[in-house]
Formats: C-alpha cells, structure tokens, sequence
C-alpha cells in the first residue's frame, strides 16, 4: 500500500541530527549554569569569610587590653601588630589572650586565639599598619607604636593584595 509509508532513512537521519543539536546545546546550557552556581557560591563563601575576618578583627581592637597589670605591651611595628584582648574562651568567660596580626606563607593571620594561626586573608603579599596617636585634623600617622602603658587611637591595616590594597580603619576601645 502507498498510503501507509513509513520514514525513510533520510528523514530519520535529519531528525536524528536535530535532537542531539538540542541535547548538545542543553548540555552546554546547562554546565554553564552549574559553572555559574559554583563561582557564585565560591565568592559568596569568600565574602562570608572576608566579613567574618573584618568582624573579628574589630572585636579584638575594640577589647584590646593595655596598661592593666599581667596586659603586656603594645607592639606595633610598620608591618606586624601585637597587643593583648580579652577573648571568649571555649567555656564561654572571657580571658586575656596576647594576639599577633601578621603576614605568613601569603596569609593575614592572627596568633594566640587557638593553637594554630586563624587566617583571616588569603593571597596577601603585604601589610601596612599605621598608627594614629589622637583624633584631630592636623594628627598625623605613625609607622610604629611600641608602650607598655598605652595604645593609639586608631590603627589603619592596608592589607596588599596580588591586584587591590584594603584598608581597614580599626578604633580603638578604652585606652590604657
């Protein structure tokens, strides 16, 4: 019967063709959008950290303990920054800890909070730190701040980067 014909090889070729065009561009659709949801999620991740370290870093300025007896020294030199805080222990009191904030293996860390350094930073190639000794227009910035008895103002950390510098202007608490 000529009616009833099936498709011939040709047209089952041509349709052959079209769908795996489809299912290769859905295929690259759909990586890119898997790619997309990766990268998203990776820099959401560094801005929770990036936040997180900025947070950090201003709890312990802003309890900084100098000048009280057993606090130790400040001891701010151009490219590294030690001073005692009071910090949360894992009981939950607060006790006095001597922190470092420096520069190792291409990473912002502080040292003394647990038994390993606390990177706050990656890919770092330098760090600035600044002091200011008090509040006024025509004060100006020290490169170097070292007291037993007393700690600056404010404390301006420039952190350099591959491609970027981020300054970070951190107030000091009550002052010893």
């Amino acid at each position: 019967m000529r009616g009833e014909r099936g498709f011939t090889l040709i047209e089952l070729a041509v349709a052959l063709t079209i769908a795996a065009g489809v299912l290769l561009l859905a295929h690259r659709v759909f990586g890119r959008l898997l790619d997309g949801a990766a990268r998203l999620t990776d820099e959401r991740e560094r801005l929770d950290h990036e936040g997180n370290a900025r947070r950090l870093l201003t709890m312990l300025v802003g309890s900084m303990d100098v000048g009280a007896p057993l606090a130790g020294s400040f001891d701010g030199e151009p490219h590294r920054l030690a001073f005692s805080s009071w910090c949360a222990s894992p009981e939950g009191w607060p006790e006095r800890r001597r922190l470092t904030l420096e520069v190792d293996n291409g990473r912002l860390v502080v040292t003394g909070l647990r038994s390993a350094p606390l990177p706050l930073a990656d890919s770092v190639v330098g760090l600035h730190v600044d002091y200011l000794l008090s509040l006024g227009a025509g004060e100006h910035w020290g490169r170097a701040w070292v007291s037993p008895v007393s700690a600056p103002q404010a404390i301006r950390l420039r952190v350099a980067h591959p491609s970027f510098t981020d300054t970070l202007l951190l107030s000091i608490g009550e002052r010893g």
